[in-house]
């Protein structure tokens, strides 16, 4: 069980443990929510991306790992970590092809090489190429990836996959979103708006702004086929 809170997570047989936290130079996460997912078990380095150093500084945590071209980072805080992180720092020219996240990414395979779940924060607000391409490098298998904080979440259901949600506060929208052009089979339950054995296409999405049903009872989603993006928020 994965517990962020507002949130438990029963995730599908197999996903790997999380142990990796990545904070991005996005939307600032809420100090107490940050402060909670650096306490979750099993949590074994932490990473900075670029202006993701900030909100880490004003906890005074000290990152493991620094990652970026230090664009988007004050220079006291990127100065700050550079000086004090615990396993290395990876600086790049701006001039390059692959994102920031792209980067932390190939880091954190390089260094977990049995696979982990990654929680992903400061990935929200902002620009929407920034956002969606950090969607779709998030949706790759490898690390299993985790995108939250107080407002919004996402995770990525593959095939032959399933999960249980337990909301401890009632969401706004439950969303399920195919990234592949189709996801077959899929069913979730506990909402106003239930699917069973659907198939969604990424060219034509209805499954969004779900709404929750029995706020004491889990939500339940599978698929059999696809990529399938579970998006939650809490505000409105």
């Amino acid at each position: 069980m994965l517990d962020f809170g507002w949130l438990q997570i029963e995730p599908p047989p197999g996903w790997p443990p999380l142990s990796c936290l990545l904070v991005a130079g996005g939307r600032t996460p809420d100090p107490d929510w940050l402060h909670k997912s650096l306490s979750l078990p099993g949590l074994q380095s932490v990473i900075a991306v670029d202006g993701g150093v900030t909100p880490l500084r004003e906890l005074d945590v000290v990152p493991d790992w620094l990652v970026g071209d230090g664009d988007s980072a004050a220079v006291d805080d990127w100065g700050w970590a550079e000086r004090n992180c615990r396993r290395g720092v990876r600086r790049h020219h701006p001039d390059k092809d692959d994102t920031d996240l792209e980067l932390a990414l190939r880091l954190i395979n390089d260094h977990h090489p049995d696979n982990t779940t990654l929680l992903a924060c400061g990935v929200w607000g902002g620009r929407f190429d920034h956002l969606y391409a950090a969607i779709h490098s998030l949706a790759r298998p490898k690390p299993n990836a985790i995108l939250a904080d107080q407002q919004e979440m996402v995770f990525f259901l593959r095939s032959q996959q399933s999960c249980r949600l337990h909301f401890t506060r009632i969401p706004l929208c439950i969303s399920l979103l195919p990234l592949t052009p189709y996801c077959i089979g899929v069913e979730i339950d506990n909402v106003r708006w239930p699917l069973t054995n659907a198939v969604l296409s990424a060219s034509f999405q209805y499954a969004i702004s779900n709404r929750l049903d029995d706020p004491a009872q889990p939500v339940t989603i599978c698929q059999s086929e696809g990529c399938l993006a579970v998006y939650i928020c809490w505000f409105g």
